[in-house]
């Protein structure tokens, strides 16, 4: 039951999720999806104490509300109160109606929630993300559709880190007079030389690795200097430390110099409770400031 349950509880956030995307709120206000979640859960927890079903959003049921002209979340309520009222005083009418009809309902539903312009413009932005989009689709219709589900979020976790790994550039700037020159970085290490690298892209995990292998070498290097500008990262881990600091042991074998510049507070805390502050040097580590380029000058 774990698997399942785990699924149903994804399904349920996603849905929550499509919904807020493919219909936002009509006064322009910007959706939560925080207190969407929080507020499934809440009803979801409430719900089982009596022997309720787990619930979520629904594209198919917000979609037939907007047709009908639903303008605000107690169209939801309206909706409840008046099914209650139906099931329990027309019951014996309700056994009459087909189910034909009540598919015919489901299916014009269903086709309402299909954005075939959101389909177009996934498909002109990215081919990985409307590759996923088939993927997930084709497998709804082969499998369960919590393991659809799945293996939908598993997909769009593989493109995450495929498109983390690929999304960094590393730059060389240069001071030309008034001017800041920037090009590609050498594939060695000048000597007696200060190299500036600007880092750009996501550095966590996979966006590390590939970062390692695109530094400058600094085996073959004497005395070399390296300033490295982090600005603007916040979101790195373990992998890049580790990077990072046998970078430093490298180019101090060499009688050089790692200066890392930018530094946001939270990496700076980061390196200290992990040792890594210690291992480059806390002199060699310089905070971002409000001058842009401020701590690459000092450093």
């Amino acid at each position: 039951m774990l698997l399942a349950g785990v699924a149903t509880g994804v399904v349920g956030l996603l849905q929550a999720a499509g919904v807020a995307q493919a219909f936002p709120n009509p006064d322009g206000s910007e959706t939560s999806n925080s207190r969407d979640f929080v507020g499934q859960g809440i009803a979801n927890i409430a719900a089982s104490f009596f022997r309720g079903m787990a619930g979520g959003g629904s594209l198919s049921g917000t979609a037939l509300n907007v047709s009908a002209g639903a303008r605000s979340r107690y169209a939801a309520a309206m909706q409840a109160i008046v099914v209650v009222v139906v099931v329990l005083v027309f019951s014996g009418l309700l056994s009459l109606i087909p189910n034909a009809a009540l598919a015919a309902l489901l299916i014009y539903a269903a086709a309402l929630s299909i954005k075939f312009d959101a389909i177009a413009a996934v498909r002109r932005t990215s081919w990985m993300s409307f590759a996923a989009m088939g993927l997930t689709f084709f497998a709804t219709l082969v499998v369960p559709l919590q393991q659809a589900v799945i293996f939908g979020v598993v997909i769009a976790s593989i493109l995450f880190i495929y498109r983390s790994s690929t999304d960094i550039r590393i730059q060389q700037i240069k001071v030309d007079g008034n001017q800041l020159i920037v090009s590609d970085p050498p594939k060695t290490l000048p000597d007696h030389t200060v190299t500036v690298l600007d880092v750009e892209g996501n550095l966590f995990y996979a966006g590390a690795r590939t970062l390692s292998e695109r530094l400058p070498d600094a085996t073959a290097s004497t005395s070399p200097v390296v300033v490295m500008r982090l600005r603007g990262q916040s979101e790195v881990g373990s992998t890049f430390f580790k990077v990072i600091g046998k970078y430093a042991d490298q180019i101090r074998d060499h009688t050089g110099r790692l200066v890392l510049t930018g530094v946001q507070p939270s990496v700076r805390e980061r390196m200290l409770r992990t040792g890594n502050l210690e291992l480059i040097g806390e002199e060699n580590v310089l905070m971002a400031g409000h001058v842009l380029g401020g701590s690459t000058l000092a450093g």
